[in-house]
Parts: structure tokens; C-alpha cells; sequence
């Protein structure tokens, strides 16, 4: 979770990415699960063979980052501001960045 300075009072967030086959999305939330912003930018995806499918896990890296930067642009224009720290959650560990 994260806090936006919103309105002149302090709101906490979570952001959620969604890593789906052909886009990477991220999604603001407030705590009452109130959706505040959503960015989504697809990727390519390779068919090397019938049946298969291929991606580029570089180009994720840097479509999970266009998300994020385009989220953070989103709540700007809300009047957010948001702290220097991020966390993040996945299904396996907990890190935090910042």
C-alpha cells in the first residue's frame, strides 16, 4: 500500500498489475476498493510454430514500467502526489522498493 496526498489529506492506495497474455495493466485503488485509475499497454506476441506462443520478457519488463509511469501521470492529474516508496506483492515474496 502507498499514500497519495489527495485533496490536501493524505489517502492511501494499492496498485495492482495484471500481467495478461498480450498486455501488461496496472490498476490504482483506494482502500475501500473504490477503482481510481487503470493504464493498459499491449505487447507482441510471437508465434514460432502452430500451437505456440512466444513473448518478449524484456518488452514486459518495459511495458510494467510504461504502466506504472502512466498510472503515476494518471493520479497526478487527480492532484495526487505520491510518497517516494513503493511495495509490491506477488503470490510467492514480498519486496519493498524505494
Amino acid at each position: 500500500m502507498d499514500r497519495l496526498l489527495l485533496g490536501g489529506k493524505i489517502m492511501d492506495f494499492i496498485i495492482a498489475l495484471d500481467q495478461g497474455t498480450s498486455s501488461t495493466r496496472a490498476l490504482a485503488f483506494d482502500t475501500e476498493g473504490a477503482l481510481l485509475a487503470v493504464s493498459q499497454v499491449d505487447f507482441k506476441q510471437y508465434y514460432p510454430h502452430s500451437g505456440w506462443v512466444e513473448h518478449d520478457a524484456k518488452e514486459i519488463w518495459h511495458t510494467t514500467i510504461e504502466v506504472l509511469q502512466e498510472l503515476e501521470a494518471k493520479m497526478n492529474l487527480l492532484g495526487g502526489a505520491p510518497s517516494s516508496s513503493w511495495h509490491y506483492e506477488s503470490e510467492r515474496d514480498n519486496h519493498s522498493l524505494g
